[in-house]
């Protein structure tokens, strides 16, 4: 965990020392990330003070997905925004029209930080998934609760994330039901829809038409659909 720390304040350019308070945190198995507060990617700078899920270096990978089918033009909406970092990320490298939604209010207190700090103008507001949009989009991508519920996470994850953004239902596919079900109401003809998965959640997309791509570790992690008709 120490050289952990030490690495991600390398990486953003901190003070590679530890302060007796740090050294404190790390022996209770804080996250190096909400330590620091903070975690940047690709010049956004995300912050993870509040009770939100630390982004995972993955999900990048999914937020670069999107930039193949956008651009300055298109309307995008981020489900499930969390601390911001897809929408804000796509908002900063296209300039695209960008809303973000979540249920919970931290996640949305977290994200308009974030949007403040990046400086980046979106659209962020409280929404039941699907429930407060009324608008078609170009591209809605989501980085929903997919984890099963018997699957054990680590301490470390338990005691300082949210759980209820991890979590996805018994099978860890109730997200993608919801999505699944009410995507194409809100998605414009051969607009696309973007879901990050897990190995748990592959034959059930599968079995509806998902395009399935690896992660840079070879991991099933990017679904993705586009409607036709």
């Amino acid at each position: 965990m120490i050289n952990e720390l030490l690495r991600e304040k390398r990486r953003h350019g901190l003070k590679e020392t530890i302060s007796p308070k740090e050294m404190e945190l790390l022996k209770k198995g804080t996250p190096v990330q909400k330590i620091i507060g903070f975690i940047n990617f690709d010049d956004v700078k995300i912050n993870v003070n509040r009770n939100v899920l630390i982004p995972r270096y993955e999900t990048e990978e999914v937020m670069n997905e999107s930039l193949k089918y956008i651009d300055e033009n298109s309307d995008v909406l981020d489900l499930c925004t969390g601390s911001g970092y897809i929408g804000l990320s796509i908002k900063k490298k296209t300039n695209a029209n960008v809303d973000m939604t979540d249920i919970n209010e931290e996640a949305i207190l977290q994200a308009k930080e974030n949007a403040l700090i990046n400086d980046l103008s979106v659209n962020i507001f409280k929404s039941n998934m699907f429930e407060n949009i009324n608008k078609k989009y170009d591209l809605i991508i989501s980085n929903p609760p997919y984890i099963p519920d018997n699957i054990k996470l680590s301490d470390s994850v338990i005691k300082y994330e949210p759980l209820d953004a991890l979590y996805g239902g018994k099978d860890g596919n109730d997200f993608y039901k919801i999505i699944i079900n009410n995507y194409s109401k809100y998605l414009k003809k051969n607009g696309t829809l973007i879901l990050e998965i897990s190995e748990d959640n592959l034959e059930y997309l599968t079995s509806h038409n998902f395009e399935i791509k690896k992660d840079i570790n070879g991991k099933n992690r990017i679904a993705t659909k586009t409607k036709k008709e």
